[in-house]
């Protein structure tokens, strides 16, 4: 995986946060633009509690729970 990550407002600092308990969904990014991943994610997860990596085209997104539709 890269380590480029998806930025949003809470996660300046560009590390990745351990997410107990995770589940990984993988999203083409053609399914889904980053400005709507990123309000779907702030949505879903609103203590920043999910992690976003992007190889290949293709969202990784670390998070308490899968992500079953975008």
């Amino acid at each position: 995986m890269s380590d480029k990550f998806l930025t949003v407002p809470h996660h300046t600092t560009g590390r990745k946060l351990p997410i107990p308990a995770a589940s990984t969904t993988s999203i083409p990014s053609r399914c889904i633009s980053p400005e709507k991943l990123n309000s779907l994610l702030n949505e879903k997860f609103p203590s920043g509690n999910y992690n976003v990596d992007v190889s290949q085209n293709v969202y990784q997104i670390r998070a308490p729970r899968h992500l079953s539709e975008v």
